[in-house]
C-alpha cells in the first residue's frame, strides 16, 4: 500500500445531526439507516386466488456507512458528506470529525437522483484509526482510503493496485476488508479470472513507521 503523509488536525465538535435516524428501541440499540423497497410486480385475481406476475424489486441505496469502535460506540456518516460522528448506542454524540467543511447532505426523503455518495465504506483499526473508503464511479479504479488517526486528525490517503474492495451487488457494497492492528489489512481479493482469495497488506509511513495510537496532545511529526 502506498505511504501516507501527515496533515493538520481536522476535528470539530458538532451536534449529532437530526437527519440521522434516532428512533432507537429501548436498551442499547441504535437505528443507523433505513431502506425502502419497491416492486413492479402485479397481482391478478383468478378462481384459485391471487397470482403475482413478474416484476422487479428495487431496494433504495444505502445512505450511510458505519463501523463499531472498541467499546460502546459506533462511527456513522452520511455517504454524501465527509462528516463522521462517534455515537453511543443510546444516540449521544461523543465527537465529530469532518474534512474540508463539507456541506450538509440531502435529506433522507430526497430523491436518489439528488444523492451523490462520496464514501463507499468505513473501517476502524484497533488503534482507533478511521479508514474511509472513497466511492468510485468506475469500479475498475484502484480503491482509495482517506485515513484519520485516533485523535481525529486527517493523515492522508492510501491506495492499492490489488483487486480488493471490489464493488458488487449493483455498485453499492464492496467486498469485505478487515482492518487489523499495526496497519495490517486482510482483504477479499480476486484474480484476473475472478477467483477469490485472501490478501494480507500492511500500511506504514514512508520512513517505515507502523500505525500506532497517537498522543492526542502532541502534533504528529512528518515521516
Amino acid at each position: 500500500m502506498r505511504p501516507f503523509p501527515t496533515a493538520a488536525p481536522m476535528v470539530c465538535a458538532c451536534p449529532y445531526p437530526r437527519s440521522i435516524p434516532t428512533r432507537a428501541p429501548p436498551g442499547d440499540s441504535l437505528l443507523l439507516d433505513s431502506r425502502t423497497s419497491t416492486s413492479t410486480s402485479q397481482s391478478r385475481s383468478s378462481r384459485d386466488g391471487n397470482i403475482t406476475i413478474g416484476g422487479i424489486v428495487k431496494v433504495s441505496i444505502p445512505r450511510r456507512v458505519w463501523a463499531f469502535a472498541d467499546g460502546e460506540t459506533v462511527w456513522v456518516a452520511n455517504r454524501a458528506a465527509y462528516r463522521l460522528h462517534e455515537v453511543t448506542f443510546s444516540g449521544d454524540t461523543v465527537r465529530t470529525v469532518e474534512l474540508d467543511d463539507p456541506p450538509p447532505p440531502p435529506p433522507d426523503d430526497s430523491d436518489e437522483s439528488e444523492f451523490e455518495p462520496l464514501m463507499a465504506g468505513l473501517g476502524i483499526s484497533p488503534e482507533g484509526w478511521l479508514w474511509v473508503l472513497r466511492h468510485r464511479d468506475d469500479p475498475g479504479d484502484d480503491p482509495i482510503w482517506d485515513l484519520f488517526d485516533n485523535c481525529g486528525r486527517y493523515r492522508g490517503k492510501v491506495s492499492s493496485s490489488a483487486r480488493i474492495a471490489n464493488v458488487r451487488f449493483g455498485g453499492e457494497t464492496v467486498d469485505p476488508i478487515d482492518v487489523g492492528a499495526g496497519g495490517v489489512v486482510h482483504a477479499h481479493a480476486r484474480d484476473a479470472l475472478d477467483v477469490s482469495y485472501v490478501l494480507r497488506l500492511r500500511l506504514e509511513s514512508a520512513g517505515g513507521t507502523p500505525v500506532v495510537p497517537e498522543n492526542c496532545r502532541v502534533r504528529p511529526t512528518p515521516s
